[in-house]
């Protein structure tokens, strides 16, 4: 991602906004751990101004029997899923995401191609869900899960291996700031500037999150129609409503 930086850089970088460059009284541990913090942050401003850049692609083989499936271990949220109804020539239909009532919709189908999804809590693992595609699938057909990956969490051992933080035109400066308020913070001292210089940040995150798609004007998108496409012989379907 351009203008990516080392954690060491924006360590010293904060460092110096808080002009805490020789203080030792923040440990090397404790700066990595508001790095991890801010960085979240910056992340979730990031995903609001354009999830799909963060997008990544999970294949779900059913099997037989089984409706719940786990997400991977970089999940932050579900963009969608799909039924790739022909492997070899990509075509997906995308199935619809369901709510209360709308469960029980397909409870009785004999069905075996599963018409929308639901979260489930995960008793192996609380902190992710688990996807369950309704009705149970059967084994012929495979489903793409296309979810936003979760922000990097880098070391708090104090060490730095190299790794990247993502910025985007001087975002980064985002959590140079964050952790600079923090360190003030603790070290009880003025951090009016800072919160200030933070909030024109905020506000300029939010300019881009409503700019960014200025080249693309608004239009209407068909949200009832979640199986409709179009076959390679030209044919158009309707895969429910």
């Amino acid at each position: 991602m351009g203008r990516a930086e080392t954690c060491s850089n924006l360590i010293t970088r904060a460092k110096e906004r808080a002009d805490m460059e020789n203080d030792n009284f923040i440990s090397s541990a404790e700066w990595y751990r508001m790095l991890n913090t801010w960085t979240a942050k910056l992340w979730n401003h990031l995903v609001k101004i354009d999830p799909e850049r963060y997008q990544r692609e999970q294949t779900i083989n059913p099997v037989a029997s089984t409706s719940d499936y786990e997400v991977p271990a970089d999940y932050y949220g579900t963009l969608g899923i799909d039924w790739i109804s022909d492997n070899s020539q990509e075509v997906y239909v995308e199935i619809k995401r369901l709510f209360g009532s709308e469960i029980n919709r397909y409870a009785y189908t004999t069905d075996t191609i599963s018409r929308g999804y639901t979260y489930v809590y995960n008793n192996a693992d609380p902190t992710t869900p688990l996807i369950r595609l309704i009705p149970t699938p059967g084994t012929s057909w495979n489903y793409r899960h296309r979810y936003i990956v979760a922000p990097p969490k880098f070391a708090v051992d104090g060490t730095d291996s190299g790794e990247l933080v993502p910025g985007i035109a001087g975002f980064e400066e985002y959590v140079v700031i964050g952790m600079a308020i923090d360190a003030r913070i603790k070290e009880e001292s003025s951090v009016v500037q800072l919160r200030q210089r933070l909030a024109e940040m905020q506000m300029h995150l939010e300019e881009m999150a409503e700019n960014r798609a200025a080249h693309d004007a608004g239009h209407v998108v068909d949200v009832h129609r979640h199986g409709e496409w179009v076959d390679p012989a030209g044919i158009r379907w309707i895969v429910g409503e």
